[in-house]
């Protein structure tokens, strides 16, 4: 519980860091905060909690079909997509901060994806 309740403060941070996107220097320093505070909780969940981690507990799952925790399942599938988009992002930002503002829409356009993404994690956290 300790986890999911440090995962949603993240993701409140996150929309924090979001609504700062008109000071872009601001904006970009937060989201990458926002980035390594994911990547240290998903590695402490993963690597160092004393309870069997949820790639282990999915695989298992997946092995005994008739068991398969559905939410599990999804709840992973948001947790790799959003490090996949978490990466688009950090890319197309970094490439808009340099200058390149023809590059915002899709920055834009792929930051309201993650945030939908993102949602979809810290509730299935919950869930699991």
């Amino acid at each position: 519980m300790l986890y999911d309740i440090i995962n949603a403060a993240i993701f409140l941070l996150i929309l924090f860091g979001v609504s700062q996107h008109h000071r872009r220097l601001r904006h970009a320093n937060l989201m990458r905060f926002c980035f390594v505070l994911d990547l240290a909780l998903l590695v402490v969940v993963e690597f160092f909690r004393d309870k069997p981690s949820a790639v282990v507990k999915a695989m298992d799952t997946v092995a005994h079909v008739a068991d398969t925790n559905v939410i599990l399942v999804i709840h992973i599938g948001f947790s790799v997509l959003v490090l996949v988009l978490w990466v688009v992002q950090l890319v197309s930002g970094t490439k808009v901060l340099n200058g390149q503002s023809g590059r915002l829409p899709m920055h834009a356009m792929w930051a309201k994806w993650f945030l939908l993404v993102r949602a979809g994690n810290v509730i299935t956290a919950f869930m699991v």
